[in-house]
């Protein structure tokens, strides 16, 4: 079962952040290793597809949810989406 911490160590291409530099942050660890951060703006569910996702490694190795930058991703799928 994955577990929800708080961190604040994220690294976001240029150009992906959008004008509010205020973002709500979930960070899940899952047991595979990996961890998967995601930004949105306050007030937005993880179900909604407004939500920029990455994917840290154990080696600290990052990838973007759809290998892009946009806040396009739905949170709740973060386990299931391609990472590049």
């Amino acid at each position: 079962m994955p577990s929800e911490i708080s961190s604040d160590a994220v690294y976001i291409r240029e150009g992906a952040l959008k004008a509010s530099s205020y973002f709500q942050k979930r960070q899940i660890i899952e047991n595979d290793g990996y961890t998967y951060i995601g930004l949105a703006e306050p007030g937005s569910a993880t179900s909604q597809n407004v939500w920029f996702i990455c994917r840290i490694d154990s080696t600290g190795n990052q990838l973007h949810a759809d290998g892009n930058d946009k806040f396009d991703n739905v949170f709740d799928n973060y386990s299931t989406i391609s990472y590049s």
